[in-house]
């Protein structure tokens, strides 16, 4: 079984396999992309589910206080306070460098097949500088 390596901007990528490899694709995230797709989903969490924690909240059952809690606050501020929440993880991951890295999308056998790939990634909303590295054995 054999090792191979990817390297990039200092980072290492390693896999060992009996396959053989020949490429690999890496990416980084966009700040940008990740904040808005998180504000997004918290809008759509609260108006797909806003009536189902009302009535869950008017159910008494204690499993669902915190759903009371939600309704209790009102449907706007209970979105400042998620939005809030959301822009703070992002926010932290930025902080942590999420954002310098790359990760990586996968090892592929040949150069036509990590191309493919590396379009696959590039479609992926929040996707950037997509790269095809070539692997080397360790």
């Amino acid at each position: 079984m054999a090792t191979i390596i990817v390297e990039i901007s200092g980072q290492f990528f390693k896999r060992r396999t009996d396959r053989t490899y020949t490429h690999a694709v890496v990416f980084k995230l966009d700040y940008d992309v990740e904040l808005s797709q998180s504000l997004s989903y918290v809008g759509l969490d609260i108006k797909r589910n806003w009536t189902f924690y009302a009535e869950k909240a008017a159910s008494g059952d204690p499993h669902y206080a915190s759903y009371a809690e939600r309704i209790a606050m009102g449907k706007e501020k209970y979105a400042e306070q998620q939005k809030a929440l959301a822009r703070a993880k992002v926010e932290a991951r930025r902080q942590e460098g999420a954002f310098e890295k790359f990760y990586l999308w996968g090892f592929c056998g040949r150069l036509d097949l990590a191309e493919k790939a590396a379009r696959v990634c590039m479609n992926r909303r929040g996707n950037i500088d997509v790269t095809i590295v070539p692997v080397t054995e360790g």
